[in-house]
């Protein structure tokens, strides 16, 4: 047993007991979300067929599981729906006038080089190049340059497009078709990182000193060339208020609403703000605003099965044998009272967990000081 104390002494699997977008999340209890996931899978796998936009909100007190159910959506689209991919943003890290760089940064940190090489296939297909020609006797295959290919797509555009949206093709053919040094030249300049003039030079493309706008326009590129319906998940809007931004906000939901295709845009409120954010954004988008779910908390049997998957799981992790007892170092009893306590609220069940365990450890130590004493 004293492997286990030792153990839980150091750590608990409910330290973190509030939801992060950059920390994965293992456990889930699907029963308090009344069916929004396959709600919004369902939404998900028509948006390909039919090229229209969709917003869908998800409202709840403090804590009741809005930014965890943006690692739900992204568990089930790596499991069931691999070709849509999801985007996270949240006011509490990202300004309004910051957001469009921050989509760039998180679909470019999330998409992978395979995914990047294949969005500029797309371009260079739809742009009418080739990467491949054959030898005068039409039997060799000889692979282009991306400077030829650029040529090739120039001829058919219109001759007035802007140095930036020029700058922004080129990357993205040699990014697809360059070598590893132009590649690496390309991804730098897409993420905003130091460039000399030298690099520059070698792309023939302008400085990555961009403008917020020149970022939406990235966006829209990367949006309407990835080759898959696009989920982008707003968390806390709540805090645009806060900020004296939400009518920035509701504009920004409207441009992407109406400029771009096959887009789900999840939105996750208080419950308190989410009256006020829907009529505003119905009168910037002048279209009624029907997909409103809320979360529910906790019943006392999701609390039992969520302490009991989440304390096996943490043995397993720890190498460590399950104890006998499942609930171990706490009981039925105490679980009862958390859920009472907690009514419910999934971050008040996980803090008080935690807090429960340590007492439990402390109550334990003292009973053993008392018994060594009585020994003495």
């Amino acid at each position: 047993m004293e492997k286990y104390l030792e153990l839980l002494s150091e750590k608990t699997p409910f330290d973190s007991f509030v939801s992060k977008r950059y920390k994965r999340e293992q456990f889930d209890i699907p029963d308090i979300r009344n069916s929004i996931d396959k709600e919004i899978m369902n939404i998900i796998k028509n948006l390909k067929n039919q090229q229209e936009n969709h917003i869908f909100a998800i409202i709840g007190d403090v804590g009741s599981g809005k930014t965890h159910f943006f690692w739900v959506l992204n568990n089930l689209f790596n499991i069931k729906s691999p070709d849509f991919f999801i985007t996270y943003i949240s006011p509490q890290d990202t300004k309004i006038d910051d957001v469009y760089f921050n989509l760039c940064s998180n679909i470019l940190a999330d998409l992978g080089e395979k995914s990047l090489k294949l969005i500029a296939s797309n371009i260079i297909n739809i742009g009418g190049g080739k990467t491949i020609n054959l030898d005068l006797l039409g039997l060799i295959k000889i692979k282009k340059s991306p400077r030829i290919i650029i040529k090739q797509i120039f001829q058919k555009l219109d001759p007035e497009i802007s140095e930036f949206e020029r700058s922004l093709i080129k990357v993205f053919i040699y990014l697809g078709a360059g070598t590893t040094f132009e590649r690496e030249i390309a991804l730098k300049w897409l993420k905003k990182e130091s460039l000399t003039a030298k690099e520059l030079k070698k792309l023939d493309i302008k400085s990555n000193d961009f403008t917020e706008k020149e970022y939406q326009e990235i966006f829209k590129f990367i949006s309407t060339y990835i080759g898959k319906p696009l989920v982008i998940f707003f968390d806390d809007i709540e805090y645009f208020q806060l900020l004296d931004k939400e009518r920035e906000f509701a504009e920004l939901i409207n441009t992407i609403y109406m400029y771009l295709n096959s887009v789900l845009i999840i939105l996750t409120s208080l419950s308190s703000s989410w009256s006020y954010f829907k009529n505003l954004i119905e009168t910037v988008l002048k279209k009624e605003f029907k997909n409103t779910k809320s979360l529910n908390n906790f019943t006392e049997n999701n609390v039992l099965n969520f302490y009991k998957k989440s304390m096996e799981e943490f043995w397993k992790k720890n190498k460590l044998k399950p104890p006998q007892d499942p609930l171990f170092p706490l009981n039925n009893k105490i679980l009862k009272i958390i859920h009472l306590k907690s009514n419910g609220n999934p971050r008040l069940v996980k803090k008080m967990l935690k807090e429960s365990i340590e007492q439990e450890l402390f109550e334990i130590q003292v009973e053993n000081l008392w018994e060594l004493k009585e020994m003495i």
